[in-house]
């Protein structure tokens, strides 16, 4: 998509939701609202998902007519499409991808677009505060997730010191899957972990 001309004192916020259909909604209407405010917004996606909204939906037009500030950008999710779906159970392998590698990216479209403030999905933990700190612009992390989902991610540190937690002893369909919920919820908490120790 072609950047729109934009005044230099103009705010200029990127929003970067983690690439999951629940989160990259609930951000597309925080992006809404901001744009509603006549601000500059820089809506940054995985290929993989922005090729599936614009497919998918067709309000993302309608959208970018009603909101000239507001336009999409692309990020890489550093894996081969027809090795890697990029969703479902597997996109914890794309979410640990994304912060190991996509700083660079951050630093490019933050100078490219002078960006004055991101708004970062709250799964993706401290991957642009160091960018923040070091171009002097607001950062926020914003969570996507109801309150009562966070109250069960705030608990898991209490599970694990109360020995509930890796779970044992019942049949599980998808130990994978489980895995993977398991390590997003000692990241977003930075516990420190061992991958013997979960789900051995």
């Amino acid at each position: 998509m072609e950047t729109q001309p934009k005044e230099k004192s103009s705010p200029h916020v990127l929003i970067f939701p983690c690439p999951a259909q629940g989160h990259v909604n609930s951000m597309l209407k925080l992006a809404e609202l901001l744009a509603i405010q006549n601000i500059y917004i820089t809506f940054l996606n995985t290929e993989y998902i922005h090729n599936r909204l614009i497919s998918l939906n067709d309000d993302i037009q309608a959208l970018l007519e009603c909101y000239p500030k507001l336009q999409f950008k692309t990020i890489s999710d550093f894996h081969s499409e027809d090795k890697h779906p990029g969703f479902g159970e597997r996109i914890g392998d794309v979410i640990l991808s994304l912060i190991l590698y996509g700083k660079s990216f951050l630093r490019d479209i933050i100078v490219s677009e002078k960006i004055s403030c991101i708004i970062l999905d709250g799964i993706f933990g401290d991957l642009a505060t160091d960018l923040a700190a070091e171009f002097g612009i607001q950062l926020i992390h914003f969570r996507t997730i109801s309150s009562c989902c966070f109250w069960a991610y705030f608990c898991v540190p209490k599970l694990l010191e109360c020995n509930e937690l890796p779970i044992r002893g019942i049949y599980i369909h998808s130990k994978t899957a489980l895995r993977n919920l398991i390590i997003k919820f000692l990241y977003l908490f930075n516990i420190p972990y061992s991958l013997d120790f979960i789900l051995p």
